[in-house]
């Protein structure tokens, strides 16, 4: 994926899972700390791929990130010279994220996707939370009879 080369839109996916990282009580996101720093003490570049648990942390937050960004196409996608909605260059990108009110439009969007996803799943699973990225986290170090849906303490 070509935009994850720029810096400003790494820190945006770190954000992202910051935020998810914040809505799990203190205790259990405490263990899910831990638990990430041995694996990554654990990796040797030599030998050892990225687990796969930590890659999925990684994925689902940029996923989130484009689909937030997607979310309002008429204010960060490029238009053509028929005024139709084209995909961004990552340089449009980069200036479009740099605008002083970018992140709160992002993080509304996050907001509404997160919540499409909850809503989606309940009829499946009583206790999703509908942040991928936090259901990813979670998997690092799940607590038994936790409730994934709750929020920070």
């Amino acid at each position: 994926m070509e935009i994850i080369d720029l810096d400003q839109i790494k820190y945006f996916v770190l954000h992202w899972i910051y935020l998810s990282m914040r809505q799990i009580p203190d205790a259990h996101r405490i263990a899910i700390e831990d638990a990430i720093i041995t694996r990554f003490s654990e990796i040797r570049l030599d030998t050892n791929p990225i687990p796969d648990e930590l890659l999925k942390i990684g994925k689902e937050a940029i996923k989130l990130f484009v689909r937030s960004y997607d979310q309002n196409r008429d204010a960060n996608w490029a238009e053509d010279d028929d005024h139709n909605n084209i995909r961004p260059s990552p340089d449009f990108m980069k200036k479009r994220l740099a605008h002083t009110g970018a992140l709160n439009v992002l993080l509304e969007s996050r907001a509404a996707i997160i919540e499409d996803n909850r809503t989606n799943q309940l009829l499946d699973n009583r206790n999703v939370t509908g942040d991928y990225v936090k259901d990813a986290l979670l998997v690092i170090s799940p607590l038994p009879n936790q409730n994934n849906g709750g929020e920070n303490s």
